[in-house]
């Protein structure tokens, strides 16, 4: 004979939703959001469209950040890196027989040594943030486009 033990305790249990269920892909999953509302530093963003043969992937960001554009569809090969310069704009040249369709290239922080900055947390993780297995956190990404 088996014995069932309830205890219950307030309001009970916070129902909790996995995000991996909003999820598109299950090849990626969401990273938490960083930062806090009082910070002032603008998110990554990669300008679109990025078309096939590009020689420039170009965007903007926090000033001075330090980063790395990947081709996340080949396990994140480093396609280029550099720095997003005090206007908050960056332009990273990149082999363009790299660039091809259908890949999907992302941004990522580079090594902060001797930058303004100390730890990825400083920096904002938006809904375009994923944690991609392998590779590291891809704070913005784009589909390669035919011209």
């Amino acid at each position: 004979m088996g014995m069932l033990l309830l205890v219950a305790c307030g309001g009970g249990p916070t129902p909790y939703l996995s995000p991996l269920s909003t999820l598109a892909s299950p090849l990626i999953s969401p990273v938490a959001p960083r930062g806090s509302s009082s910070e002032s530093l603008p998110e990554f963003r990669l300008n679109e469209p990025l078309v096939e043969g590009a020689t420039q992937v170009t965007g903007s960001g926090p000033p001075g950040a330090p980063i790395l554009i990947v081709n996340v569809s080949t396990t994140g090969t480093i396609l280029g890196q550099g720095q997003i310069g005090q206007d908050g704009r960056f332009s990273i040249g990149v082999d363009s027989s790299l660039v091809k369709v259908p890949d999907l290239i992302g941004i990522m922080v580079g090594e902060l040594a001797g930058s303004p900055y100390h730890s990825e947390s400083q920096f904002t993780c938006t809904e375009r943030c994923r944690d991609w297995p392998m590779i590291g956190t891809v704070y913005d990404r784009v589909v390669v486009t035919k011209p």
